[in-house]
């Protein structure tokens, strides 16, 4: 049996900015059917919920258990797909650079496979993303002010391409 309230508890630390809206706090009690039979021989389980939404309590409450277990495969996804598991260095600041540099690799690769037009990039994982679009031989080659770059791949490839680029138009301009 799930129970829930919302609980009137403020932090002892002064955290919250002024513009930022205070969290709302909800307390969830588990009670066993069994009572007392099982494990550590306790009726109930207590867990916390801080939160900045505004709907209903139980709404909150299913709406996270829905989400439960979904930030696996983005750690998953992280550590193997793009070597977050590996620091580069001894040092936070560099391995922080490197963790926010992964995870913004993850954000483009989730934004290029939720608008790719090919339907089964959209469930492809990293490896298979990378290789399927990135992974081709080219020769990039530079003629007065004009920079062009010829693809050794089919002209599926290449038409797949163009409209991945037409979804995220990128504005360039001549440099000197």
């Amino acid at each position: 049996m799930r129970q829930w309230a919302e609980v009137s508890y403020g932090p002892s630390e002064p955290a919250e900015k002024k513009q930022t809206q205070p969290l709302r706090y909800l307390g969830i009690r588990l009670v066993k059917v069994q009572g007392l039979l099982f494990e550590e021989g306790s009726r109930c389980r207590y867990f916390a919920v801080a939160t900045n939404r505004r709907e209903k309590g139980d709404w909150i409450v299913k709406w996270r258990r829905q989400k439960a277990g979904t930030v696996e495969h983005v750690r998953d996804e992280l550590k193997n797909g793009l070597a977050a598991a590996a620091l580069p260095s001894q040092k936070f600041g560099a391995n922080a650079a490197w963790f926010l540099i992964n995870c913004l690799a993850y954000n483009l690769s989730s934004g290029i496979r939720a608008t790719a037009p090919d339907e089964s990039l959209r469930t492809a994982r990293l490896k298979q993303l990378r290789f399927r679009l990135f992974d081709v031989a080219a020769r990039v080659a530079r003629d007065r002010r004009k920079i062009s770059v010829r693809f050794a791949a089919s002209v599926a490839w290449i038409k797949q391409q163009m409209a991945l680029f037409s979804i995220f138009e990128s504005k360039t301009q001549p440099t000197g």
